[in-house]
């Protein structure tokens, strides 16, 4: 009798609880209710709930407001790093400031394009 070897599940990357949430981090994705760390893909995406840190296009985050010190600004295709996540901003089309986020988490990648924009005009 020969054993086959038993692969583990591969953790889903994402979960969904009133937003996106990128599975083992601290990063949620156009989140409705509070976060700590909240990715905006457009101003329109995400109301200004008291999230701790958003992260979106710096003209994103001046449409929705959010002027004050600790929210990140990150403009299209920069790479940055949020704790051992590495992540990326880039153009989704939606409108002014959009962006959908790319990331790396340890291996997984995972790219959050929210709402996009199929044709152009």
């Amino acid at each position: 009798m020969s054993r086959r070897a038993v692969r583990a599940t591969p953790p889903v990357p994402v979960t969904w609880r009133d937003g996106v949430h990128l599975t083992g981090s601290p990063i949620w994705c156009d989140a409705r209710r509070r976060r700590d760390v909240c990715f905006v893909s457009s101003s329109e995406r995400v109301g200004r709930t008291g999230h701790g840190q958003l992260i979106g296009t710096p003209l994103a985050l001046t449409l929705l407001g959010a002027t004050e010190p600790g929210h990140l600004a990150v403009p299209l295709r920069q790479r940055f790093t949020l704790g051992t996540s590495r992540l990326e901003l880039i153009p989704s089309g939606r409108g002014l400031g959009a962006a959908a986020l790319h990331v790396d988490l340890t291996g997984r990648t995972v790219l959050y394009a929210g709402p996009i924009r199929t044709v152009s005009g």
